[in-house]
């Protein structure tokens, strides 16, 4: 895999369901650093969300803060690391 930060134009945060059905009822959060073009060029999951049946408040704070840090969105355009405004 070949990720150079030079080339990422956007990052993108979700949170939702867990897609394995291996478990039903939990979520995941992700951050999806974007390439040329939108695509995909990493997608990072959060590690150990769960302490048992119930997400760590922390891992949940820590991905907030760095959404936050993003402006706060969903998706966010960058360029060599800096935030653009949004998209009109």
């Amino acid at each position: 895999m070949d990720v150079r930060v030079d080339e990422i134009t956007g990052v993108r945060f979700a949170h939702g369901p867990d897609p394995f059905p291996s478990f039903p009822g939990r979520e995941v959060l992700t951050v999806e650093f974007l390439g040329p073009g939108g695509q995909s060029g990493l997608t990072c999951f959060v590690y150990d969300l769960y302490d048992g049946q119930r997400m760590r408040p922390e891992k949940l704070a820590a991905w907030r803060a760095l959404r936050e840090w993003y402006g706060n969105r969903d998706e966010s355009r960058v360029d060599r690391g800096r935030l653009l405004p949004p998209a009109a």
